[in-house]
């Protein structure tokens, strides 16, 4: 196992030599660098290979507020990359305690690019889909995971709240059956290609993403 240090925290780097989940992908440690305390993932292509990148944090923190500081314009990637920050658990069958905010248009450039997930996402109420447009590199984007609910929010700037409406990107808030128990999950930040297509390369568009800083906050029942 290979790690790094991120933000406090040890994160295992996800290396597979065959193909493998998700995508299918071969994912890599050249995908995977902390540079200027900054964790940067990449989507490179080598030796005819395409490699993604992902890393898992070591400890599992349960319920909580996971507040993820991005420092890159996730709204520009390619249409068939996607970038995630989610929860996963091996342990727990069927749906691995699954959270998730993913910013892709799936190989479709005339949908949004941005959602909040509480798998499983079968039925429209536990997916909701909006558009990222940043103005500038830095947002925010929270999980704040609690017994009966679990809300959303993401964030123009680097902000614990914002400080205005209009810093607000999109919230939204997941009250159902499906909110699911802490069970040895842990947190995934991964960026890999979507679909059968290969990478487009197109003009102003990213297959790489930057993540400034991750904080928790645990839940405290008063």
């Amino acid at each position: 196992m290979k790690t790094i240090k991120f933000a406090g925290y040890d994160w295992e780097i996800k290396i597979s030599d065959d193909l493998t989940g998700p995508g299918p992908n071969f994912y890599s440690e050249e995908c995977v660098s902390v540079q200027n305390n900054e964790l940067i993932l990449e989507v490179i292509e080598k030796d005819k290979k395409l490699l993604c990148g992902e890393v898992i944090l070591t400890e599992s923190l349960g319920y909580g507020k996971y507040v993820f500081f991005l420092s890159s314009r996730i709204d520009l990637l390619l249409d068939n990359i996607v970038f995630g920050l989610f929860t996963w658990s091996n342990s727990a069958l069927p749906n691995n305690c699954e959270i998730d905010i993913e910013f892709s248009r799936w190989d479709n450039e005339t949908i949004t690019n941005s959602q909040y997930v509480v798998q499983p996402s079968k039925t429209s109420d536990k997916l909701f889909r909006y558009d990222t447009h940043l103005t500038g590199d830095y947002s925010t984007h929270i999980i704040d995971w609690k017994p009966n609910e679990i809300n959303f929010w993401s964030i123009h700037g680097h902000f614990l709240t914002p400080p205005s409406k209009n810093h607000i990107i999109e919230l939204w808030t997941y009250k159902g059956n499906a909110v699911p128990k802490p069970n040895n999950e842990h947190i995934h930040i991964n960026l890999w290609k979507y679909g059968r297509h290969s990478l487009r390369e197109e003009k102003d568009k990213l297959k790489s993403a930057k993540i400034k800083d991750f904080m928790f906050f645990p839940y405290l029942h008063i």
